[in-house]
């Protein structure tokens, strides 16, 4: 079982990912036990494990009137950075940052038109995409930017003997504005075939203390699971500041695993946290709850998210879904 700490992990899934924070780092442990006495952890108090009730819920919405979509971005207003290549799971993954340096705001589509791929002597060839996640226009605001998402498997076999032989320098994406191209970013293909769409970037609000945004969330489960399976998880929330944290009314969550393979899965749920025992967490402490979900019957990498909704802690890692 690994622990994860979502404010120290990479996560350029979104597959990726989403998901997720910046930075790489597990830490080994055994999962909560169910039903037992109160430990400590890491110097904090925690309670015992809530037990897991299966009741769906919907996340809380504001009613707000619908912001106007700015006009498209075209390509001489984004700047490309440098591009963050990380491997791992059974797939390999690229992002690059795009920032608005234009005067206003414009939007991006969730996906490019057309991605071209260029190869070492300027041979081209259109790359076969499927979209990450649909996220609709993403409104970007001058000195804010996206991220453009690219994953693909490493290998080109069940048994991961067979290494991708497609080789190729940069990417051109077509905004229908106008080409957008992507420089250094080295791809390896097996057939041509990627995963890809735009992202918003993540932005970084301190949450007031006292909030369910300020608690600080801890994920236990296995680095890989069955498909089609029921994975039981354990999700713990510290309260790292003086201010009690109340859990009134009860927080919603969202679980959601998604398997981004040649068909893609995903498994996503909405539910009520157990308050009836537990009505608050006080300075200090940690309150660990028992999950449970449903597992794709699609084998591959995944990503594996879960928050509290609708701007809640959120945690978002890389499993490994296989057929045993």
């Amino acid at each position: 079982m690994v622990k994860h700490n979502p404010r120290v992990e990479i996560a350029l899934l979104i597959l990726v990912l989403a998901l997720t924070a910046c930075g790489t780092g597990t830490t080994n442990t055994a999962a909560s036990p169910v039903n037992s006495t109160t430990t400590t952890q890491m110097g904090f108090a925690t309670t015992t494990a809530v037990p897991w009730i299966d009741k769906p819920a919907t996340n809380p919405t504001t009613t707000t009137a619908p912001k106007p979509i700015p006009p498209p971005c075209t390509p001489r207003v984004l700047k490309v950075g440098s591009v963050i290549s990380e491997g791992g799971m059974g797939s390999a993954l690229w992002a690059v940052p795009i920032t608005n340096i234009g005067s206003g705001s414009c939007s991006m589509p969730d996906n490019p038109k057309t991605v071209t791929a260029v190869g070492p002597n300027g041979t081209r060839g259109n790359l076969e995409v499927q979209l990450l996640e649909q996220s609709g226009n993403i409104s970007i605001k001058s000195g804010t930017g996206v991220t453009f998402m690219i994953q693909a498997r490493d290998s080109c076999d069940a048994a991961a003997t067979v290494r991708p032989t497609n080789h190729y320098n940069s990417v051109d994406i077509d905004l229908t504005t106008g080409v957008l191209e992507l420089k250094n970013v080295h791809l390896l293909l097996c057939a041509n075939q990627i995963f890809s769409g735009f992202q918003p970037q993540l932005t970084t609000k301190v949450p007031s203390p006292g909030s369910v945004a300020s608690l600080y969330p801890y994920l236990q489960l296995p680095e890989t699971i069955k498909a089609g399976s029921i994975l039981h998880y354990v999700v713990t929330l510290e309260n790292q500041t003086n201010t009690n944290v109340s859990l009134a009314p009860c927080p919603v969550y969202q679980e959601e695993i998604f398997v981004p393979s040649e068909s893609t899965q995903k498994i996503s749920r909405t539910l009520q946290l157990n308050c009836s025992s537990i009505h608050s967490i006080r300075p200090h402490s940690q309150v660990s709850f028992e999950m449970v979900i449903a597992v794709p019957s699609q084998t591959g990498p995944a990503k594996f998210s879960w928050q509290i909704g609708p701007s809640g802690p959120y945690m978002g890692v890389r499993i490994e879904v296989t057929s045993s």
